[in-house]
């Protein structure tokens, strides 16, 4: 784990859960990170969010994203855990219409993340 040039990117992706395949210049991307890398990332300075349909979520296109923030996707069946989820400053959810509540996790990680850092 890079810690070090974690910390100069604008926005990370945490993928705590299932492995993902995302990659994008001034982002990074880390699997299976763990809270040690959560608390780290919030003693350098960045907002954990959550991308996680929870009690209290925004929808991604009306919250406000800091420049140091690190995205927490979950896994596609579980979603964020929720010892994860305690730790997020906020969480945001992508509005769907119709019955499904969800898209896969990859798609998911491109639509915040885009938002995320062009605003």
């Amino acid at each position: 784990m890079d810690v070090e040039s974690a910390a100069e990117a604008r926005t990370l992706i945490a993928a705590l859960g299932d492995t993902a395949s995302f990659y994008k210049v001034g982002l990074e991307l880390y699997t299976s990170a763990g809270m040690d890398f959560v608390r780290e990332l919030k003693a350098q300075g960045y907002s954990i969010v959550a991308v996680e349909v929870a009690e209290g979520a925004r929808a991604y296109q009306e919250f406000e994203f800091p420049v140091r923030t690190c995205l927490v996707l979950g896994n596609e069946g579980k979603g964020v855990y929720p010892n994860v989820l305690r730790q997020c400053d906020a969480a945001v959810f992508i509005p769907m219409a119709g019955k499904g509540r969800s898209v896969n996790v990859a798609v998911a990680a491109a639509i915040v993340a885009f938002r995320a850092v062009l605003g």
